[in-house]
């Protein structure tokens, strides 16, 4: 980026663009600009990629972890509390929870651990096919009763990628009743990716139990109540845990602040990178072109008209680097979204426009800021003694 003073010598000239579209002089002079020195435009216009590539996977990193929280939270998991219980309940303990206080809904439902293919282990949750308070997210047009049909299993895609197997396949699934062959009816999109479901009528043909039994409930209670209904569910005989989800939102929110710190770090860099290479390019652009900014001044020429045409000479850079460093932004971002991939969290990246948008905003703002000390510095020439000097 040092000063060439060679370059003071190098000619414009028409480029390729003005042989198909007529351009004003007001435009015409920066786009010569620009390509007047190749090798200095190529390097800025790469590091102004690379903060564009930065920015980008900032934004839809801290966009994503908030919408994947969101959305599981108030659109997937649509409970206020679960109970957890040591034994097998039936049908009059889910009558004496019904009956409590304050408890608006209840939902029966089977958790245990279990092994799918032979080597993924997962949490196996047997739920009523008609229940709302999970929402299924299936893939494929199938609606969760269909994929939770006899003899089918639903898996997250996570699971089935790293098994080789899609809707429709077999899959082994072993718990302490037994191994069972399934039928894949579905692939969901859960927040922890070793899950699987099946519904309660199947659990209940492979343990052979003359009447539908549970040990762990979703449950919707009036808010106002729930300490309420919390003392009551524990004294229920084997009661293990009963869990809030406003707490365990909360506990997911506050694990991703450093996350979120971390995030806003690397757009303080790229922001700052861009800067200063902003900045760095525009004055040693004025120190190669002063003899000519001070001639145009001399003949009359308005410091306002200078100053716009070397902010249209920064926007053309931008305009250069926008479309390749959105593109290799967002290609970073599904990259390192994928390397967050684990068994523990379901990690997907949204790029959305207005993550585009505000990339391409927040650029373009940082290289006119970068661009105002090297037009400061146009408008204090010595006139006198700039349009007598080369270098």
């Amino acid at each position: 980026m040092r000063m060439d003073p060679a370059a003071t010598l190098i000619t414009g000239r028409p480029t390729l663009i003005e042989k198909f579209i007529h351009m004003p002089f007001w435009l015409r002079l920066p786009v010569r600009n620009v390509f007047r020195v190749r090798r200095r435009s190529l390097s800025t216009g790469i590091g102004v990629a690379f903060s564009f590539v930065l920015v980008l996977t900032g934004w839809s990193f801290i966009g994503s972890m908030s919408y994947l929280l969101s959305h599981n939270f108030n659109e997937i998991e649509r409970w206020d509390m679960t109970a957890s219980f040591d034994r097998l309940l039936t049908a009059p303990d889910l009558l004496q929870i019904q009956a409590t206080e304050g408890i608006r809904q209840a939902v029966p439902a089977v958790q245990l651990p279990a092994s799918v293919g032979g080597n993924k282990e997962v949490l196996l949750t047997a739920v009523p096919p008609d229940q709302t308070m999970h929402s299924f997210q299936v893939q494929g047009g199938v609606t969760p009763a269909e994929a939770l049909s006899p003899g089918k299993i639903i898996l997250t895609s996570r699971i089935a990628d790293d098994l080789g197997i899609k809707t429709g396949d077999n899959v082994d699934v072993e718990t302490t009743s037994g191994k069972q062959t399934l039928a894949v009816g579905g692939l969901s999109d859960e927040l922890n990716s070793s899950v699987a479901y099946i519904s309660l009528d199947e659990l209940q043909r492979w343990t052979g139990s003359p009447e539908p039994v549970f040990n762990f409930t979703y449950l919707t209670a009036d808010s106002a109540r729930s300490n309420d209904v919390e003392a009551a569910l524990y004294k229920i005989p084997g009661t293990t845990s009963v869990q809030f989800k406003s707490a365990i939102e909360s506990d997911w929110r506050s694990l991703m602040g450093f996350f979120n710190v971390f995030m806003a770090v690397i757009l303080a860099f790229a922001l700052v990178m861009s800067f200063a290479l902003l900045f760095n390019a525009m004055t040693v652009n004025v120190l190669e072109q002063q003899r000519e900014f001070a001639t145009m001044r001399s003949i009359g020429v308005g410091r306002l008209r200078i100053a716009l045409q070397m902010a249209v000479e920064t926007a053309i850079v931008w305009l250069l680097a926008l479309v390749p460093g959105l593109f290799l932004g967002r290609m970073v971002a599904m990259w390192m979204g994928a390397s967050f991939q684990s068994d523990l969290l379901n990690f997907q990246i949204t790029v959305t426009p207005s993550n585009y948008i505000l990339t391409a905003a927040g650029i373009l703002l940082t290289m006119l800021l970068a661009s105002l000390p090297a037009i400061r510095r146009v408008n204090r020439l010595n006139l006198a003694d700039a349009t007598k000097v080369y270098t």
